[in-house]
């Protein structure tokens, strides 16, 4: 009876740190990861795109959410009206970039994501650290990070075009960054607002319609 006690005891106690060396390497790995969500900001602006929802496009997009912070900083003049003129400015700027023919401005995403896209969003990362210094690296660190995004283009009509040829899947590499505040220099890595920079295609992942 006791030996049968003894052997329960222990199995309950094996059980225990197992469960306990489980519970620590999820804990290490939910530490690696980079904090502030950015997968979840990149979701968010690109479901945006689809839509044409301007308004969280250009509270997520850094230039224009720079541009308001900044403005909102100074205090000089009329910041509301300031502050609406150059909302109704980037809009205009916005929905004039075509869909249909690409063009390398601010809002050129509304030519890779057009609505009939489906796309998934990868676990973020950092640029590999250049030079040897640890300051310089934490900066980089605390300043940019890649999003990694896989797109299906179902609709051949409304998909983009590679040297002729309409793209049938591809990957970006999507830029987040962060705004410093007025007065300072340097970003650090404990801010965890991200704002979306821009979308870089990787050409070498293109998959091709048929002709």
């Amino acid at each position: 009876m006791n030996h049968r006690l003894s052997g329960k005891r222990l199995l309950a106690r094996r059980s225990a740190g197992v469960l306990l060396s489980l519970l620590l390497v999820a804990l290490l790995a939910c530490d690696k990861r980079i904090q502030g969500e950015p997968e979840k900001v990149v979701e968010e602006y690109l479901q945006a795109v689809k839509a044409d929802d301007f308004e969280t496009i250009y509270k997520i997009n850094r230039v224009t959410a720079r541009q308001m912070r900044y403005l909102k900083e100074a205090e000089t003049g009329d910041v509301g009206k300031m502050l609406q003129e150059r909302f109704e400015e980037h809009k205009s700027l916005y929905f004039s970039t075509s869909r249909d023919v690409f063009s390398d401005s601010l809002w050129k995403e509304r030519y890779f994501f057009p609505p009939s896209a489906s796309f998934k969003v990868k676990k973020a990362k950092h640029l590999e650290m250049v030079g040897d210094d640890p300051v310089n690296a934490e900066y980089e660190k605390g300043f940019l990070v890649i999003v990694p995004v896989e797109v299906v283009y179902s609709q051949k009509k409304s998909a983009p075009k590679q040297h002729g040829r309409k793209i049938k899947e591809a990957v970006y590499d999507c830029n987040l960054g962060k705004i410093r505040k007025v007065g300072t220099v340097r970003i650090y890595s404990h801010d965890e607002t991200w704002f979306f920079a821009q979308c870089i295609f990787d050409s070498s992942s293109v998959v091709a319609f048929f002709d």
